[in-house]
């Protein structure tokens, strides 16, 4: 069974891929843009299942077979919303001629929070299966804290970038929001 739910989330995964690659060259129509998307979202998984394995492994939480699917599916599926949320912003300020530097502060600064409630959501909701009693769900662990994974990098740059309107702060180089 375990080679079987290994073979079908691989398949699952690369039609999921292709299917976001599509979407993304339809709603950009630029090849570079799609591919930083997707390899943001490829790391963020990357990451998220080795974690996940690695904290499985020593004991940290059980993980089962179809801890991969749920991880997969909300990574996957949290992390490219997250991109598109981000990119949009940053895409809207850059037709407005702000400059990219300042077009980038601006979105990861207005963005931030909508991330950041989006994962804590996603998070909440997994988490509800903490009182479920069927056994798949008791396992699935591992995929209850992947938005927060994948929203990491906003839960970083958010002070830096003018996130709750706290000032700029020495150890945010690259941002100076507001210019």
């Amino acid at each position: 069974m375990a080679v079987e739910a290994e073979s079908s989330i691989l398949v699952i995964t690369v039609v999921t891929i292709g299917l976001i690659f599509a979407l993304l060259l339809l709603i950009y129509r630029r090849l570079s843009v799609a591919l930083v998307i997707l390899g943001t979202v490829g790391l963020s998984l990357a990451v998220a299942r080795g974690l996940t394995a690695w904290m499985g492994l020593h004991g940290v939480f059980d993980v089962s077979t179809f801890t991969g699917s749920f991880l997969t599916a909300i990574v996957l599926g949290a992390g490219t919303d997250y991109a598109i949320f981000l990119v949009s912003r940053y895409h809207e300020q850059r037709r407005l001629g702000v400059a990219p530097r300042t077009a980038a502060s601006y979105a990861a600064g207005r963005v931030s929070a909508v991330i950041i409630g989006s994962a804590l959501t996603v998070v909440l909701a997994n988490a509800c299966m903490l009182v479920a009693e069927l056994g798949v769900y008791t396992t699935t662990g591992p995929a209850r804290p992947a938005p927060a994974r994948a929203a990491g990098p906003a839960w970083r740059r958010w002070p830096c970038t003018g996130g709750s309107r706290w000032r700029w702060r020495p150890w945010c180089r690259w941002s100076r929001w507001p210019p």
